[in-house]
């Protein structure tokens, strides 16, 4: 969880630290099946911050009847992430019914 919304790729990883590649796609994928880590994209992110990050989303709305506008800028600025990490958390907000895709942008539901 220590890298929050910027986790680094797991290839990256498996290089830098010289781990052997079939252990850890092993131990990502008994991860991904605990429901630990979610694959986003080619990203994996723990489940603690996406769900963080759903509370920090719907929390824009708040005391608001009406949907609210949500821009691919202001999301990067907010949560510090840049477009790379941008684009899987807005499609997995969508998936996850706390954003809708409207046009260019989103509004949270």
């Amino acid at each position: 969880m220590l890298a929050g919304l910027t986790p680094p790729e797991i290839k990256q990883v498996i290089i830098d630290e010289a781990f052997d590649e079939s252990s850890v796609d092993h131990m990502v994928t008994l991860l991904v099946r605990d429901g630990v880590l979610e694959r986003l994209s080619s990203l994996l992110f723990h489940s603690v911050v996406l769900e963080r990050l759903k509370n920090d989303v719907i929390a824009f709305k708040e005391n608001e009847n009406e949907s609210v506008a949500l821009e691919m800028g202001q999301f990067k600025e907010r949560f510090g992430v840049s477009r790379k990490y941008a684009i899987p958390l807005l499609e997995y907000l969508d998936y996850v019914h706390v954003t809708r895709r409207v046009g260019s942008g989103r509004i949270v539901v």
